[in-house]
């Protein structure tokens, strides 16, 4: 019986392991349409840092849940309204990214693509742990007999 329970919790390991591979190439992934957006919208069109920061991050978070939703957190799949609340976590996100960004290029004179590159980091592994928690609903019901 031990054997099988710790094969069983080496299993849930992996599964959350896989899952947050996942989760790290479809954030990677996703980051990389953020910034590009950002950096056209500001760069070449010359839009305002914040507003072009706002633009792409909304762009990336649709490309984002369809991923997550499809690749990554497969248990969420068919649950109404994980959108709408996936929507209400990230836009949390997005009020911390550009609390952040703002201070970061206003107070310490950083430039908005390092600022968004240093800050996204963080910001996206606590939301991640909240997006899991709140949102996704994975996790593996408890054993009573345990």
């Amino acid at each position: 019986m031990a054997f099988f329970k710790k094969l069983n919790e080496r299993y849930k390991i992996m599964r959350r392991l896989r899952e947050l591979l996942r989760f790290s190439l479809s954030g990677f992934t996703c980051f990389g349409v953020d910034i590009g957006i950002m950096a056209l919208l500001s760069r070449v069109f010359g839009v305002y840092y914040l507003l072009s920061a706002a633009i792409s991050f909304s762009v990336a978070l649709v490309i984002n849940y369809f991923i997550n939703i499809t690749w990554v957190f497969r248990a969420a799949r068919g649950k109404r309204g994980r959108f709408v609340l996936y929507v209400l976590i990230s836009l949390l996100e997005l009020g911390l990214n550009q609390l952040f960004l703002w201070l970061a290029v206003s107070k310490l004179g950083l430039d908005s693509l390092i600022a968004k590159t240093v800050i996204s980091l963080p910001v996206s592994g606590a939301i991640y742990l909240l997006k899991r928690w709140m949102i996704l609903n994975t996790h593996e019901p408890k054993n009573p007999a345990a």
